[in-house]
């Protein structure tokens, strides 16, 4: 009886018109693949970029993103470079600012640096940045100035303003509660005083200090402009600039990488000439930049490794290289034609979508693996080239496709969201692992007809087909054993699968080692602030004072910054103060009390006599501090005095009283020089009309008040937003 033939499929009658088409058309196979790669591969070479831009991750009509263009077009804004300079000496950093900003005009990929303020348009109303309390201190210190001046008719001295301080020191005067409003603002500038007379007796006369006047600024004009530099923490020891890339920049292949690399360089120069100040380059771009760098080294390490470890695997399988090195020439034949299509078709990679290489290379091996093993065992039986290619195509084929296509609609089926960055990488994976699903059916093929075209080839001497039959009939025999083994272990993953939660934190997918990485987290850990921060748009500034002091009561904001903040809202009774105080100023004239001769004897009495009094009264204050808040308000002032006191007593026992004197009369250059200067600066200071945003510098007015009118509200976290609860929390905040 004969054999019953099975009815073939239509598949199967195509793979064996295929099978006819590659032994007898092999060499124009093998032209055309290689015509094909060469082609795809110029034009990657040429047109093919790697993108660092989150936005190229999302949809352009998602509403998030849509908001985000309109506040981009309505403030000019780009994605800034951040630089951060950290130094324990404050006039250290801003030197280093200054030297790199002066660098970095010249830098034509950058067109705004903002790091510091310029408040010489209101110069002459600085003091009504001063809250309403620091002007009511302000106008009575000048008014017992003047007093003192007038009441002792001679020029102001060091002797004269300690005797003033002893005066004040008295019992009967602390124990009115009048005199605690105006005791309270003297202090403060008084322990100021104290600390640089301390300082100034501890240092020998021949010892170089630079400068004997305390600079160009006024101390209540240095304290104003503590903001003229943008900082974070209340010491501003940690200055940031930002820098905006130009429009060009932003619009090349890979944005921003040539102008971070330019901007490392300078501050690699720069920080030769500053050793004192930490300097580093961060912020969102320069995070992305360097996550698609470090993304990109470790795919060509994978890449690398992976096709060193599929050639060890080949050997030791198969015995020898020369056809499973076939395989993988296949392969990577059809990784370039994929490269050229992602070219032509979608025109980049993201940081994402450029893992698919070593994704197609783990995937696309496998094609290659099953037709040489079928094609070896073939070949084993005694059949040609040609017949074992033909049957090879025929039965394995039919199971490549099946795989092949399936596993290429599951990466399809990607496209079919909202994510661009994984739309992208579905289109270019399925579309990978059809490019090494064709090539194993034809590149493949024809490149083993070639090689084994004079059939002398023998069969990799480690095949052992056959192998394992036993162990496959043993388990095959006892399926209930076998689920039982499956169900249990399914069971015992499942339950610990439980415990696999999602890391939204980004951060945690970078090397912690790249500086951008490090300054980032060292902004977070330390609470001083965050490279990235919310925004929100006001129509005018009285909105925007509004939105301001909402969202400063929210627990998730640290900082709100806008234009408000340097233009108070009711500035009626600071004018008047203002106008007071320059009124007073100019009236005083402390005559040549810098040059005359300082009374040793009777400056070590009033230094003691406070050391006493501030002992004394700390030591009654303790007795009611928990009766009363005057009490403790006490406590923390007399604290205050005591340190400096006791240094400036204790240097004083050891001098000679030669070397005291020259060493209080240098003091006295310097105090008095310090007072004429604070005096100088307030009597041009205006009350005559209120700060408006007109009189902001224009680096404020550039970043915060758009083309339209309207203000912008950029609001730090006081929580880490890498995290997803806290950047929920802070997100809902807004």
């Amino acid at each position: 009886m004969a054999p019953i033939q099975k009815k073939q499929g239509w598949m199967d009658v195509l793979l064996q018109k295929w099978a006819g088409i590659l032994v007898r058309s092999q060499k124009k196979i093998l032209w055309v693949s290689l015509a094909l790669v060469v082609a795809t591969g110029v034009i990657t070479g040429m047109r093919l970029v790697v993108r660092n831009s989150t936005m190229d991750l999302i949809r352009k009509e998602s509403p998030v993103f849509k908001k985000y263009l309109a506040y981009t077009e309505e403030f000019d804004v780009r994605d800034e470079v951040v630089v951060v300079f950290k130094s324990d000496d404050l006039k250290a950093s801003r030197r280093a600012a200054d030297a790199l900003a002066k660098k970095l005009e010249k830098e034509s990929g950058i067109d705004r640096i903002y790091y510091r303020h310029d408040f010489s348009p209101m110069a002459d109303r600085l003091l009504l940045l001063a809250d309403e309390e620091q002007l009511t201190g302000i106008r009575r210190q000048m008014e017992e100035l003047a007093a003192l001046v007038k009441g002792n008719k001679q020029a102001l001295n060091l002797n004269g303003i300690l005797g003033e301080a002893s005066a004040k020191f008295n019992d009967p005067y602390l124990r009115k509660s009048s005199s605690w409003q105006e005791f309270i603002p003297f202090i403060e500038e008084f322990v100021r005083n104290l600390k640089r007379l301390a300082h100034d007796l501890d240092t020998p006369i021949d010892e170089v200090e630079g400068k004997a006047s305390l600079g160009e600024l006024s101390e209540f004009e240095t304290d104003l402009l503590k903001n003229e530099y943008l900082s974070l923490g209340e010491d501003g020891k940690t200055i940031l600039m930002l820098l905006r890339p130009s429009k060009e920049e932003e619009n090349t292949a890979t944005p921003f990488t040539g102008v971070i690399h330019r901007v490392r360089q300078l501050v690699n120069e720069e920080k030769k000439h500053h050793p004192s100040v930490s300097m580093g380059v961060t912020g969102e771009p320069v995070l992305l930049d360097d996550e698609l760098r470090q993304s990109e080294d470790d795919m060509k390490i994978a890449t690398i490794i992976t096709l060193a470890l599929i050639t060890i695997m080949f050997f030791f399988a198969y015995g020898e290289f020369s056809r499973p090195l076939l395989a993988l020439a296949a392969l990577l034949a059809s990784v370039v034609i994929t490269l050229g299509l992602t070219t032509v078709t979608i025109g980049h990679l993201n940081i994402i979508s450029q893992a698919f290489i070593v994704m197609i290379l783990g995937l696309g091996i496998d094609f290659g693996i099953q037709f040489i093993g079928r094609y070896e065992e073939e070949m084993s039986l005694g059949k040609s080239a040609s017949e074992a290619v033909q049957i090879t195509t025929v039965t394995t084929g039919k199971a490549l496709l099946t795989g092949g296509g399936t596993t290429a609609v599951a990466f399809y089926a990607m496209c079919f969201n909202d994510f661009i960055g994984l739309t992208e990488l579905g289109w270019i994976a399925g579309t990978g692992v059809l490019m090494a699903l064709v090539a194993s059916l034809t590149t493949l093929p024809a490149l083993l007809l070639w090689r084994d075209r004079k059939g002398t080839v023998k069969v990799g001497k480690m095949l052992k087909f056959g192998y394992g039959i036993s162990l496959d009939r043993t388990i095959t025999a006892h399926p209930y054993m076998v689920l039982m083994v499956a169900a249990g272990l399914s069971f015992f993953a499942w339950k610990n699968a439980t415990k696999v939660t999602f890391d939204y934190n980004l951060l945690h997918l970078q090397n912690p080692k790249m500086e951008s990485v490090r300054l980032t987290r060292e902004l977070l850990d330390t609470g001083k602030g965050s490279v990235i921060y919310g925004v929100v748009v006001a129509k005018d500034v009285q909105e925007a004072d509004l939105l301001a002091d909402q969202l400063r009561q929210k627990p998730t904001v640290s900082r709100v910054r806008t234009l408000g903040d340097l233009v108070p809202r009711d500035q009626k009774k600071r004018m008047q103060e203002v106008s007071k105080i320059s009124k007073v100023a100019g009236e005083i004239s402390l005559g040549g009390g810098a040059v005359q001769t300082v009374d040793v004897a009777k400056a070590k009495k009033d230094l003691e006599f406070l050391l006493e009094s501030s002992q004394e009264g700390a030591k009654q204050a303790k007795q009611y501090i928990g009766l009363s808040g005057r009490a403790r308000q006490a406590v923390e002032t007399f604290e205050k005095l005591i340190p400096p006191l006791e240094r400036a007593v204790a240097i004083m026992d050891k001098l000679p009283v030669e070397e005291a004197k020259k060493r209080l009369e240098r003091h006295q250059v310097k105090l008095v020089g310090s007072i004429a200067q604070n005096l100088t600066w307030l009597k041009t200071q205006r009350g005559d009309r209120p700060l408006t945003v007109n009189d902001l510098p224009p680096q404020l007015k550039d970043r915060y008040l758009s083309k339209n009118g309207k203000i912008l509200l950029e609001v730090e976290p006081s929580v880490d937003i890498w995290e997803r609860k806290p950047n929920e929390d802070f997100v809902q905040d807004l």
